[in-house]
This record gives C-alpha cells, sequence and structure tokens, in this order.
C-alpha cells in the first residue's frame, strides 16, 4: 500500500463520518451491528474479559464512524442533534454494562436489550 492509498482509505472514511443520519437510520445500523457482533461472540472461543473488550471496542468503532464528526482530520466531536448524544449515551451505558457481566450469558442478554 502505497502513500495514495492510505490517503484515499482515510478520505472515504471521514467521508463516512460527515455523513448525517435519521435517529430510525442510525438505530436500523446500530442493530444490525449488534447481531454482527452477538455472531462474533458465539464464534468466539475467548475469554470473558476478552470478549467483553472487544464488544467495547466494537461500540467505540461505532461510535468514531456514526457518532463523531472529524475536525481537520485531527480530533473528533459528536455531531449536532440529539438523536446522536442520545445514542451515544446509551452506547457508553451499554459498554459499562457489559464490562460488569460475569459471565458470556449475562452479556448475550444486555446485548438482546438494544
Amino acid at each position: 500500500m502505497d502513500k495514495k492509498d492510505l490517503q484515499r482509505m482515510l478520505q472515504q472514511k471521514f467521508a463516512t463520518s460527515s455523513v448525517s443520519h435519521s435517529s430510525d437510520a442510525l438505530e436500523a445500523i446500530l442493530r444490525e451491528r449488534v447481531g454482527e457482533w452477538q455472531q462474533e461472540m458465539k464464534d468466539s472461543e475467548g475469554t470473558l474479559p476478552k470478549i467483553q473488550q472487544q464488544l467495547v471496542d466494537n461500540i467505540q468503532g461505532f461510535c468514531a464512524t456514526y457518532l463523531y464528526e472529524s475536525l481537520e482530520k485531527k480530533t473528533f466531536e459528536l455531531k449536532s442533534g440529539e438523536h446522536y448524544q442520545a445514542l451515544y449515551d446509551r452506547l457508553q451505558q451499554l459498554s459499562e454494562m457489559i464490562k460488569k457481566q460475569n459471565s458470556l450469558n449475562d452479556v448475550q442478554e444486555v446485548l438482546l436489550q438494544v
């Protein structure tokens, strides 16, 4: 991969983060992602802490992709709009709930509530 390929990939990533989504669209995307995360959990043979960390990382990645706006491609700020703030708050609570669970079944139950 040369410098131009890397630059093109970064531009595509930042273009995605600059798109606005409706509340319903964000919910649909989140439900789809949660389904993917549940499947990854089922397919994983990792330990509980490893799976919990992977889920928290996935949530943070979702926030970075859909809820943050890049500023000069160096810093990030939550997009303006109540639905972005509400979803961000829900996802932070979800991360905390995932970290507190004592079994994979409990983690699955938390994901089912999304």
